[in-house]
This record gives C-alpha cells, structure tokens and sequence, in this order.
C-alpha cells in the first residue's frame, strides 16, 4: 500500500488501462491460435471450396461442352461488295458486284466432328473426376497423417503422465529407505528422454496443423484433424505404453528393498 500511495492517481489509472489492454490482447491472441477442430469431410467441402484446381477443372468441362456446340453449327454465311472501274474518264461502265456465301458440308465432316467433340466431353469429365479425387486423396492423406500426430501426442503424454508417476513412487520409496537413487536417476533420465520426444512430436502436429489451414484456403488458421482413429487391436492389446508402465509401477511396488 505504500507503494501504491507515492505513485500519482494518473500514472496508477494508466498503468490499469494498459495492464487491462495487454491482458485482452494476450486473450484475443491465445483465441486467433486456438486451432479449428474439422472432420474430413468437414476439411474437404473446404478443400473444394478453396482450391481454384476445382473450378479450373470445372472450367474445362465447360469449354469442352462449348465446342460439341460450335462443331453442330453450319459455317457462318459471308456477304461481300466488289466495284470494278478500268480507269476513270473512260466512259466505261463500273461493275458492282454483291456477293454472298453459304458454304454447305456435304461429305458429313459437320457430323464426325460432333460425335468426336462429344467423345470429348466424356473424356475431359473422366479426366476431371480423376484430377479431382487425386486432390481430394492428397489432402486427405496429409489429414489422415495430422491426426495420427494428434494420437501420437496423445498417447505419448499418457506416457509421460505415468512415467511421472512411476518416478514420484520410486522417490518416496527412496525416501523411507526402499529404494536406490540409481533407479530414481535411471527413470529420471527416460523422462528426459521421453520429453525431447513429445517436443518433436509437437513440433510435427502443429506443421500437419498449419499445413491443413494452407489446404483448406486459410493459412493463418490451423486446423486440428479431429476424425477419431482407432488403433489395431493387436497394438491395444500389446503395445500401450500406457499399460506396460502400470505394470512396471506394480512391480517397482512389490519388489522388496
């Protein structure tokens, strides 16, 4: 309080304005980096929307489709004047000619070359449907990796979660005399170890992260892959560290000094 009492009312009320100021700022930052949880079809109704891929694609449907039109139209008629004079003074008489051309097919190319720009309709939208689905399995591949970094993490963290306490055991057994400090610094030093993982692993869920924002036409959003993937049984079964660390904290707790 006596602090408070030799600093000016001023400069107090300024210094509330912009502690308030830097606290909503700091809130609006953490809210504009909060990712944006989609599934995938969520992400690729996005995908289609963003892309200019699809509406190019669109568009060559679309100029195939006008030449099947151009190849059923007859040829455009042609009007054209001509005036022929020898040389003025001579008396003669000019010639004007007025000419008009309708050219006919009558060897039935006009009706090839319909069928032919129709063929061609069918294979432009053949080739539009491939081009679209390998985009779509494209970014979906980098969603479906997203969200395995997204279980890596979380799995890793159970990890750490139980390695934690399997550390905080061993310590009160050191404690009451029931255990070594080698084993304490042993497990400490996994626990380092299983850090740098999870920091890499962070590291390489948000990269998936912004790479989906880039994807789905908003590269200053990241966007979290939020399909639920179940692992293989036999990896439930077997693998879970999580399990295999509860073991190891029964044995540690049976095991006699």
């Amino acid at each position: 309080s006596s602090i408070v009492g030799r600093v000016p009312a001023g400069t107090l009320t300024l210094l509330v304005v912009m502690e308030t100021f830097s606290t909503a700022k700091s809130h609006a930052a953490e809210t504009a980096a909060k990712p944006r949880d989609l599934t995938a079809p969520e992400f690729l109704a996005l995908l289609e929307k963003s892309n200019p891929r699809f509406e190019a694609l669109e568009g060559e449907i679309a100029t195939a489709i006008a030449e099947v039109t151009a190849a059923g139209l007859w040829a455009n008629p042609s009007l054209a004047y001509d005036r022929e004079e020898v040389f003025a003074g001579s008396g003669g008489i000019p010639e004007n000619t007025l000419r008009f051309e309708f050219p006919l097919d009558l060897s039935g190319k006009r009706a090839l070359k319909g069928a032919a720009a129709k063929l061609g309709v069918l294979a432009i939208r053949e080739g539009v449907a491939r081009a679209k689905s390998e985009l779509r399995l494209g970014a979906l591949a980098v969603f479906l990796r997203a969200a395995a970094s997204r279980v890596k993490l979380e799995l890793l963290a159970l990890e750490r979660t139980s390695l934690g306490h399997l550390i905080s055991t061993i310590r009160a057994r050191k404690s009451a005399g029931d255990a070594s400090g080698f084993d304490r610094d042993r497990l400490e030093v996994e626990a380092d170890a299983l850090d740098d993982v999870i920091a890499e692993a962070r590291r390489e869920h948000a990269g998936y992260r912004r790479a989906l924002g880039l994807l789905a036409g908003a590269p200053g959003t990241e966007i979290e892959a939020n399909d639920a993937l179940a692992l293989p049984a036999a990896v439930q079964q077997s693998s879970l560290s999580a399990d295999a660390l509860a073991a190891r904290a029964r044995q540690w707790a049976m095991t006699p000094a």
